[in-house]
C-alpha cells in the first residue's frame, strides 16, 4: 500500500511539473505575442523611413537636413523597441 501511495504521489509531482512547464510556454507565447504586437508599428516605421532613402537618393534629396531628420526619426522608433522591452522585462520580473 505505502509503495502504491509512493508511485501515485511521483505521478502527481510529475503531472504538476508538466503543468508548471506549459503554464510557464503559455506565458512565453503570449510576452512574445504582446512584444511583436508593439514592435510591429515601429518597425513598419523604420521599413518606410529606409524605403524613404532609396527615393531620396535617386531624386538627389539627401543632404544634412534630410539625414539629420532620418537619425532623428529613426532613433525614436528604435528608442520605442528598446523602451517596449524594458519595460516587459520590468513588468514579468519574477
Amino acid at each position: 500500500l505505502e509503495k502504491r501511495i509512493q508511485e501515485e504521489i511521483a505521478k502527481n509531482l510529475e503531472k504538476d511539473q508538466i503543468l508548471i512547464q506549459h503554464s510557464r510556454l503559455a506565458v512565453m507565447g503570449e510576452i512574445m505575442s504582446a512584444i511583436g504586437h508593439q514592435w510591429r508599428q515601429p518597425l513598419n516605421s523604420l521599413l518606410l523611413l529606409i524605403q524613404d532613402v532609396r527615393d531620396a537618393l535617386e531624386f538627389g534629396e539627401i543632404n544634412e537636413s534630410y539625414i539629420d531628420r532620418f537619425t532623428r526619426e529613426s532613433m525614436i522608433q528604435i528608442k520605442h523597441m528598446s523602451q517596449t522591452i524594458h519595460d516587459f522585462r520590468k513588468f514579468y520580473k519574477p
